[in-house]
């Protein structure tokens, strides 16, 4: 007679095993095996896999590289290398942003050629929202600008994504449009997409100090309204949140276009930006340090309805994240690129090193992810690496109203 305590047969198979398995299900096979067993669910759970997408230069050539978070090389169900998307469309990708297991994308379709004497016309850009993990993928409709628009006095050369699938199936496109004044480029208006109407919605920004954006009784312009974008971006709560120095704030747009507010920051006084992101149901900033001993220091935002910052980790040098003997060339604007959607640890990048790094907060740990030699960067003011914090999303499909404004772009 068999023992009843007997161990099921999947017990006996190593994770490693397991998950190669896994990893050659479809998405909605892989869903169904997560009920399988808790140790099975644990191994599906996307926060459990977190990843990296992130940019790379080579030899003067952009393209869009893949991490795992533990540094790995078992990737986690997903084609990272986007091979569903048509290439006759979308000869040239480049990444913007990346919310809940969805990319945005900005494509390039090859020119038209004129003849044989004549150059090849070029054609604009446009927007692809997409889901690596099931192939699933929508090219928008063109906004007012092209994505990419750049005509010097005005700019569209970044967009953002809202995605929160535990809220509803549909997403929203944010294109930054930025104007040129005094030789620098200030946020002007935010055009919306939604995945709901199929349209765009564009408004002019009516950012203010006040704490809820709101203008004065007598309806007076705002006193700061030009704020400079520094480069950091997340969506929280409904809400897309941007950077912006002179005035150091976090500046709100909801997916209407209707609620607008700034939320001051801890101020560092050396007009360097920090990070804004967020993790474990709360909204994070990251403050950059340069007094007396360059250091970070790690806020949250617990109480929306007064916009107070509580100061979640002490001060963490910049000697204990990258050695002491790496300390002097390693300050050079803000480090940090994500945050564990789950767990106190954030994620870096070493500059001079070429590593990807995290930092377990609790136990005070530095580890090594990944050498990466050719991550893309650019100085905003600042150093300014490009990565995308990536949890897989293996269910459901894009939830999209098709537009007849797609054909402008041969789709």
């Amino acid at each position: 007679m068999e023992d009843a305590t007997e161990r099921p047969p999947e017990a006996y198979l190593p994770d490693d095993l397991i998950v190669e398995i896994l990893s050659r299900l479809p998405a909605k096979s892989l869903c169904r095996f997560k009920c399988v067993s808790k140790s099975w669910h644990a191994l599906v759970d996307p926060a459990r896999r977190a990843c990296f997408f992130f940019l790379r230069r080579r030899d003067g050539i952009r393209s869009q590289g893949f991490v795992t978070a533990k540094g790995d090389d078992g990737l986690p169900l997903v084609d990272s290398a986007l091979s569903f998307l048509p290439s006759s469309t979308c000869s040239k990708i480049s990444l913007l942003d990346s919310c809940n297991g969805l990319l945005l994308l900005r494509c390039k379709p090859p020119a038209i050629a004129a003849g044989a004497t004549v150059p090849p016309r070029p054609r604009p850009g446009f927007y692809v929202v997409c889901n690596p993990a099931t192939g699933d993928w929508v090219a928008l409709p063109q906004p007012s600008l092209a994505p990419g628009f750049d005509d010097f006095y005005t700019k569209t050369r970044t967009a953002a994504l809202g995605f929160d699938p535990s809220v509803s199936s549909h997403f929203h496109v944010f294109q930054i449009e930025e104007e040129e004044r005094m030789y620098n480029y200030f946020v002007d208006a935010v055009e919306i997409y939604s995945s709901e109407t199929g349209t765009w919605a564009r408004k002019f920004t009516i950012w203010t100090e006040h704490p809820r954006g709101a203008r004065s009784p007598n309806n007076t312009p705002p006193t700061h309204p030009w704020l400079y974008m520094t480069g950091h971006k997340t969506y929280f709560n409904g809400f897309l949140h941007l950077t912006m120095c002179d005035p150091d704030v976090i500046a709100m747009v909801d997916t209407e276009g209707q609620a607008w507010r700034t939320i001051a920051v801890p101020s560092n006084g050396f007009d360097r930006s920090g990070f804004v992101g967020h993790s474990q149901g709360h909204l994070v900033y990251v403050d950059v340090r340069m007094k007396r001993v360059p250091a970070l220091a790690i806020y949250v935002l617990e109480d929306h309805s007064r916009d107070r910052w509580t100061l979640r980790h002490k001060v963490i040098k910049r000697a204990d994240l990258f050695g002491l003997e790496k300390f002097p060339d390693c300050f050079d604007g803000n480090p940090v690129v994500a945050f564990h959607p789950t767990c106190d640890v954030f994620f870096f990048y070493d500059q001079k090193g070429k590593r990807l790094m995290s930092y377990d907060m609790k136990a005070k740990r530095v580890h090594v992810i990944r050498a990466l030699e050719d991550v893309a960067v650019v100085y905003v003011d600042e150093f300014y690496p490009f990565f995308y914090l990536y949890v897989p999303l293996y269910s459901g499909k894009l939830d999209h109203r098709m537009s007849t404004s797609q054909a402008e772009i041969g789709l």
